[in-house]
């Protein structure tokens, strides 16, 4: 983020995309204790690794590994810790350029179109049968998070944009190892933008951004370096524009 202000940028917010279903990212330490004491672990039977955010949900599986216990004292006081806790959410860094001197808000909106935050078109609904409560409650619903959730937490306050993590391969062409949700990317793109508007991504990867900058009327230019990424996106983006020229 100093790099950021470094080269010229504010810093508006940031965003938070939340999930439940992250990827631990540990090891069993007690383990690596036993190795290093010279004790051979003790092996307890096999497991396969369940990966339901894949498409195929629990039906998807890694290769049977061999499960092990440790067997030293001090790697059994050690039984079950790890190096990590498991990462729940993704920092989304909202950033401006600032606005030109002499300038105010609305001169800028004015002279380039950008400056402003599209509330409007992001706005969260209302549950079903939830009251409209506040001293001018919005018919669309309320004004959006910086905390953007996968689902419902169940803590009674439940007032978060909710959107799914993607599965992995859910389009069998789609190899990208980070795909990110599209309808992520609409929400983004919506709230930092309006209609007929350019979108613009330096880092296009499978093309997500494209998608949803397409679907909601938006220009949009990409950058990519890896020819397989390159050409996944003009897939996806081609799709999308056979689809909106069919309608």
């Amino acid at each position: 983020m100093i790099d950021l202000e470094d080269s010229g940028f504010v810093i508006k917010d940031v965003l938070f995309w939340v999930f439940l279903n992250g990827m631990p990212k540990s090891r069993d330490v007690s383990l690596d204790i036993d190795k290093e004491l010279g004790v051979e672990s003790k092996e307890i039977g096999n497991y396969k690794y369940v990966q339901g955010y894949k498409k195929g949900g629990s039906d998807s599986y890694k290769k049977g590994k061999t499960k092990y216990e440790a067997v030293s004292e001090l790697g059994q006081k050690y039984k079950g810790a790890g190096l990590g806790v498991k990462p729940a959410y993704e920092p989304i860094i909202l950033i401006q350029k600032p606005i030109p001197k002499g300038l105010t808000v609305a001169q800028n909106i004015i002279k380039t179109g950008t400056g402003a935050l599209n509330l409007e078109e992001t706005r969260i609904p209302l549950a079903e049968n939830e009251l409209a409560v506040g001293h001018n409650p919005h018919p669309k619903g309320r004004v959006t998070s910086n905390i953007l959730r996968v689902e419902e937490h169940g803590d009674g306050y439940d007032k978060f944009f909710l959107v799914p993590k993607v599965r992995q391969k859910a389009q069998e062409f789609n190899t990208h190892p980070t795909l990110k949700p599209v309808e992520l990317m609409q929400h983004l793109i919506k709230l930092i933008s309006f209609e007929n508007q350019i979108i613009l991504d330096p880092f296009m990867g499978s093309g997500s951004t494209g998608v949803a900058a397409l679907e909601l009327y938006r220009q949009f230019k990409g950058f990519e370096l890896e020819e397989e990424y390159l050409e996944i996106s003009k897939k996806r983006l081609g799709i999308v524009e056979q689809n909106i020229q069919s309608k």
